[in-house]
């Protein structure tokens, strides 16, 4: 590689081994400069977690918890005004929440099992509904919708 200009980055260069039967790696690592990843873990591969369920679960629940909680963290201040008064028309919070933060969701919602992202998209959907039902002082300025109202009834 390194006739053609080309070189390798060593922090990048890791080695997993899904199934653990490979009890040789971790020396062969070393010996080539490479982190061993092992079967109770995992990486990330193009922004989708691969590895035990544990890792992909817990890597899907903190794109929730830590950037999407921030990002409308930092929404507040520039929808209400100190004292809680709504500075921009309901409508467009509204469009801005709702089309924008999921999104950000549903690569992960492509790329992972179900079972592994269903507590962190009813986390964001719980995150959505307290955002848009926001109480600032006596002004609550959109109410969430109440999903009970949607779910079909059970037939006995």
């Amino acid at each position: 590689m390194e006739p053609l200009g080309l070189s390798r980055n060593r922090d990048k260069c890791q080695l997993y081994d899904p199934f653990g039967f490979h009890d040789d790696l971790a020396d062969r690592c070393i010996q080539v400069q490479c982190q061993y990843i092992r079967s109770e873990e995992g990486i990330i591969v193009c922004g989708a977690s691969v590895g035990s369920i544990q890792f992909q679960r817990q890597y899907v629940n903190s794109k929730v918890d830590s950037s999407i909680v921030q990002q409308l963290d930092d929404l507040r201040p520039i929808f209400l005004t100190p004292y809680g008064v709504l500075k921009k028309d309901t409508q467009t919070i509204n469009q801005i929440i709702r089309l924008c933060v999921p999104s950000q969701l549903t690569f992960l919602l492509r790329t992972c099992d179900p079972d592994i992202t269903e507590e962190a998209a009813r986390s964001l959907d719980n995150l959505i509904d307290e955002f848009l039902a926001h109480e600032g002082g006596e002004i609550k300025w959109l109410r969430p919708y109440r999903r009970e109202a949607f779910q079909r009834p059970e037939i006995s």
